[in-house]
């Protein structure tokens, strides 16, 4: 057996998450969506986690409060950027490589496929509703030392009035994590 390192993998919670539930300023439903974690790579497992949501839609990405949080660590993914630039179908990848979405971008066109940003806020950080953890929240996300075990929450809140969106193919978490391979020597 062989053992490779830096392998990605990733838990999935393919529910759509309805932004927000009733079409008014407020939370998403379900809220929060949760992914529980049993690393392939055993449960000391740390490393780099990736935040995608697959097929965003909505009119308004400035108006979207996205956090993610596994126990008492609490990160936030986007608040107040973007403008009133929308998204259309778009899969969103929260990772340390991206750049922050701007502050402020023309409103259209729209987003395309794929968008791919670091964590970006540009104002105070938002009062998500409860059961959300209160903040402070650090603008990120978890660092590469973190166990990627456990219970992660995505706490979804439309921070504007009068749009709906929705998070039509659910959310992952991606890791690195150790694979073993069948190998043979000859």
């Amino acid at each position: 057996f062989t053992a490779l390192a830096g392998v990605a993998w990733a838990d999935v919670n393919n529910t759509p998450i309805a932004v927000p539930l009733i079409g008014a300023q407020g939370v998403a439903g379900p809220y929060p969506s949760s992914i529980t974690v049993a690393a392939r790579g055993g449960t000391a497992q740390t490393g780099q986690p990736i935040v995608r949501l697959f097929a965003v839609t909505h009119p308004c990405v400035e108006d979207l409060a996205i956090l993610l949080v596994k126990g008492s660590s609490k990160f936030l993914l986007l608040s107040n950027a973007g403008s009133c630039r929308p998204l259309q179908g778009t899969n969103v990848t929260f990772n340390v490589a991206g750049t922050p979405l701007p502050d402020s971008q023309a409103v259209t066109p729209p987003f395309g496929q794929t968008l791919t940003i670091a964590p970006s806020n540009y104002g105070p950080a938002p009062a998500f509703p409860a059961p959300a953890p209160a903040g402070p929240y650090t603008l990120g996300l978890p660092p590469a030392s973190t166990n990627v075990n456990g219970t992660w929450q995505l706490f979804v809140f439309d921070t504007g009035l009068g749009n709906r969106g929705v998070i039509a193919g659910g959310w992952s978490l991606e890791y690195p994590t150790d694979a073993i391979v069948n190998s043979t020597q000859t």
